[in-house]
């Protein structure tokens, strides 16, 4: 009669457990696929953003300045809008979509948060910069950069600059 290892069979069972939680989170992460469409549909959706370059001027350390883009789909189908990030976490982005605020994004992307702006409705992006949070003087340029299913601009960014003192 065989009689097994414990070291082995403690390996076969953490080798299990770890294969298999790396099968949940990876189906766990992924939400329904977003809808893709190609230049020439014309039921594609439609971004149009008031501005992607902006100055926030002189500004003092303390101070907070918040920024609010215009986006509007002016297409015929539903504009996702997904992975937002900013180049700094002295810098955040905000969707308000029908009055609805997202969370608020900084430079760590949130995969599974996406908005939806309906065919002829608008939304808001709110840019937010706190300089205190990581300290310069002078010069600024930050960047917000965010998705969306519009093929034209599949990947969109905004950069503003600011003075800091």
């Amino acid at each position: 009669m065989k009689i097994f290892d414990p070291i082995v069979i403690t390996i076969i069972i953490i080798a299990i457990v770890i294969i298999g939680g790396i099968i949940l989170v990876s189906l766990s992460s992924k939400g329904s696929p977003i809808p893709q469409y190609r230049v020439i549909d014309s039921n594609r959706p439609k971004l149009e953003i008031s501005e992607t370059d902006f100055n926030f001027g002189q500004i003092n350390s303390n101070e907070i300045k918040t920024k609010e883009i215009q986006l509007k789909n002016s297409g015929l189908s539903s504009l996702i809008l997904s992975d937002a990030v900013t180049s700094c976490d002295c810098t955040f982005a905000q969707f308000v979509i029908d009055g609805v605020e997202s969370p608020k994004f900084s430079m760590a992307r949130n995969p599974k948060w996406r908005g939806e702006v309906k065919p002829n409705q608008s939304a808001l992006l709110r840019i937010i910069y706190e300089p205190r949070i990581m300290p310069a003087k002078g010069t600024v340029k930050r960047e917000v950069v965010f998705k969306t299913n519009d093929p034209i601009k599949p990947l969109v960014s905004l950069r503003f600059t600011a003075v800091v003192e």
